[in-house]
């Protein structure tokens, strides 16, 4: 699993980690975000790979997310052209309209204003997994 995360929101990350942690264990899946990638790595070449093996991506989206140019321009459109099924959770706040934001994340729009508990998450997450 791709997790596609903005480094704003690397308090989430750690808290998806800690959740999914028994799914992960439990299914023999692996979960991959940039922090994996070593210091005295290339990590753009990494991230390539990840995006490339990625069975499914969870996208924690925010608003740092949404403004992130990376994320928006070369990670999504990546995920989206080899057709990785996205399991958007939002994890702060966010305003979205149909425009640029996000492309359908599998004929969804992110438009939920609020931040998940932990079973919405670990239920968004159970279902792309």
């Amino acid at each position: 699993m791709f997790v596609s995360y903005c480094r704003e929101d690397a308090e989430w990350l750690r808290r998806f980690v800690v959740m999914l942690k028994p799914e992960v264990r439990g299914r023999g899946m692996q979960l991959w975000s940039d922090t994996l990638v070593g210091t005295s790595r290339k990590w753009r070449p990494e991230i390539d790979d990840a995006i490339a093996r990625a069975d499914v991506a969870l996208l924690l989206v925010s608003p740092d997310f949404l403004a992130s140019d990376f994320i928006m321009d070369e990670e999504l459109p990546a995920l989206i052209q080899r057709g990785v099924p996205l399991a958007p959770c939002c994890c702060a706040p966010v305003v979205t309209t149909r425009s640029r934001s996000l492309p359908a994340c599998n004929g969804h729009m992110i438009r939920r204003s609020m931040v998940p508990s932990r079973p919405q998450a670990m239920s968004t997450a159970r279902s792309y997994a």
